[in-house]
């Protein structure tokens, strides 16, 4: 793996448990914006601005625990591409409720 995978990696993962803790600032910091994404449900979405995720943080957060979610954690993670400057990656993520399924 190379610094830039690995660098892209560890940040991933920090996302992750900012993400679990539903710690906003820690994942922010985390972020690029704009941030552009697919959904679980296939659809493309697009954050601008920080103020865009701030925006939608705490309905988020309430639809999760609506959904009983207590974390998501990660089955698959892959480099798509990866450039001196730039890496993408794909995972595969599973929401976890509070009786572990």
């Amino acid at each position: 793996m190379n610094n830039s995978v690995e660098e892209a990696t560890e940040s991933y993962y920090r996302w992750l448990h900012a993400f679990n803790s539903r710690d906003i600032d820690g994942m922010l910091e985390e972020m690029h914006f704009p941030h552009i994404r697919i959904s679980g449900r296939n659809e493309i979405q697009v954050w601008n601005s920080r103020d865009d995720q701030i925006a939608r943080h705490d309905g988020m957060t309430e639809r999760l625990r609506s959904e009983n979610w207590i974390q998501t954690v990660t089955s698959e993670l892959r480099t798509v591409q990866e450039g001196p400057d730039k890496v993408h990656l794909a995972m595969t993520q599973h929401r976890r409720n509070r009786e572990g399924r």
